[in-house]
């Protein structure tokens, strides 16, 4: 039973897994982990083989089941690391299901021991009946992307993810295990329909595989299917998707790109986009915090209804605090949630440059008379000269917009809501919570890089005048 086995898979471990080099295995003791190893072993020797058994210490055995693969890995003479993690903690500090919280921690304990030994491969134990529980767990909790991520091999930089077992049946397995009376350690949860995909392995897909015994092998054909078209609108996409800009969890696409796709590329687009940013949040993000969910059909059709109306006074909310909006031409997705962080800085000084936090900007200013930089003020655009009267620049600091704010327009005769003057102005609302305004006393004297107050306006060349620009950061001089 092992040799047909090892016969199926050999061909792809000679292609994607070199002999030489140390192998990471997800260890659990289960059937499925140690005909993993017995294949691995076969093939790059037990002195390559690291076994790595994440113990969740959900069960009341699971100090029966940590002590069991101690004996096992005592036995193969193959070193073994043991990590206890306390994951019922971890999913109520980050409102996560049982099932996401060990999913996410099993990844992140993974890698970070792969980087610590210099590991490049990790080994799972993924069999087809698992890739059968997975596609229809997305299909039931409507998914976007139905079908895929258990292949046989995923390139996670800078490892290697191999799942060797992934076009065997656990069937398979246990004949091999118990024909040659090999001992595992059975998980006592696998017996219970507490869990989502327990519920589909007990009583969803024994009825399926009655009624079509060739299951596996249907869905996978359907599957390869779906790749291919998939694969075929990315490349009509490959000059949109170049055109995308990811910094500071935020991402960024002209809508240019959109306008000449259909509806079904639009969403695809969409799709690959939110994709990208949660790879890059997850890079990004500091300990065990979980990444954006799954994108539903759903979602997918709500921000596509966003970017139609293209309203700069709207916004959308996604799961997770991931938000879109409509800026400048360009859509916004962003789960970045310090870009609102309302901020203060005094002048302090007769010039200087101060930095938006978390915002490729900045502000400089220089207190002069007016004459010696108003030929300074025409080299640049959203550049403003304010005439300070008896103001110092001491007495003025920069902030974000505040509720109540209200603003005299220049050429205007009075004051009216801040509001009313970003929506006059079509300011898109991602800009409105952080866009800069020149103050003293809380009153505004200008918003930055839009418009001076009426009061403050320059009428003799003698006055002191106070030069403000918004730079890019790349621009900073």
């Amino acid at each position: 039973m092992f040799r047909n086995i090892y016969e199926k898979i050999e061909p792809e471990l000679v292609k994607k897994l070199s002999k030489k080099n140390p192998v990471l295995i997800a260890f659990s003791g289960g059937p499925d982990s140690i005909c993993l190893y017995k294949v691995i072993s076969r093939h790059v020797g037990k002195k390559n083989c690291h076994l790595l058994y994440i113990n969740h210490q959900l069960r009341k055995d699971h100090l029966q089941e940590e002590a069991f693969i101690k004996t096992f890995s005592k036995s193969e003479n193959v070193p073994l690391t043991i990590k206890r993690i306390p994951i019922k903690r971890h999913a109520e500090r980050y409102k996560l299901s049982i099932e996401a919280s060990g999913h996410l921690c099993r990844k992140a304990i993974l890698k970070h021991y792969a980087k610590l030994k210099n590991i490049q491969t990790i080994c799972m134990g993924h069999h087809q009946d698992d890739h059968l529980e997975t596609r229809l767990l997305r299909i039931i909790k409507g998914c976007a992307n139905h079908f895929g991520n258990l292949t046989f091999q995923e390139k996670q930089p800078p490892n290697t993810l191999l799942r060797p077992l992934i076009n065997i049946e656990k069937k398979e397995i246990l004949n091999y295990l118990n024909k040659e009376n090999i001992s595992y350690y059975t998980d006592s949860s696998n017996s219970k329909d507490t869990y989502d995909r327990n519920k589909l392995r007990l009583n969803v897909i024994p009825t399926l595989k009655k009624i079509n015994p060739a299951i596996l092998k249907t869905l996978k054909n359907i599957e390869e299917l779906v790749h291919d078209q998939y694969n075929y609108i990315d490349q009509s996409l490959k000059e949109a998707l170049e055109q995308i800009h990811i910094s500071n969890q935020t991402l960024r696409i002209k809508i240019r790109h959109f306008d000449p796709l259909s509806s079904l590329q639009q969403k695809r687009l969409l799709y690959l986009c939110y994709e990208k940013l949660k790879k890059n949040t997850y890079t990004h993000t500091k300990g065990l915090k979980e990444t954006l969910p799954k994108l539903s059909k759903s979602h997918l059709e709500n921000l596509e209804s966003f970017l139609k109306k293209r309203n700069n006074s709207k916004q959308l909310t996604l799961p997770k605090g991931l938000r879109a909006y409509y800026e400048n031409k360009t859509l916004l997705l962003t789960t970045n949630t310090k870009r609102d962080t309302p901020y203060k800085h005094p002048l302090k000084t007769e010039s200087g440059v101060f930095l938006i936090p978390n915002h490729p900007l900045h502000i400089t200013w220089k207190l002069r008379k007016t004459k010696t930089i108003a030929k300074e003020r025409l080299k640049y655009k959203k550049t403003h000269l304010l005439n300070l009267k008896k103001l110092q620049a001491k007495d003025l600091y920069i902030r974000s917009p505040q509720q109540k704010d209200t603003f005299h327009a220049f050429g205007k005769k009075e004051k009216k809501t801040l509001n009313s003057f970003f929506k006059k102005k079509q300011i898109p609302l991602s800009q409105q919570k952080w866009q800069p305004l020149l103050c003293h006393n809380n009153e505004i004297l200008c918003v930055i890089g839009i418009e001076i107050a009426e009061p403050y306006k320059i009428v003799n060349l003698q006055e002191n005048a106070l030069l403000l620009r918004v730079n890019h950061e790349k621009n900073l001089p």
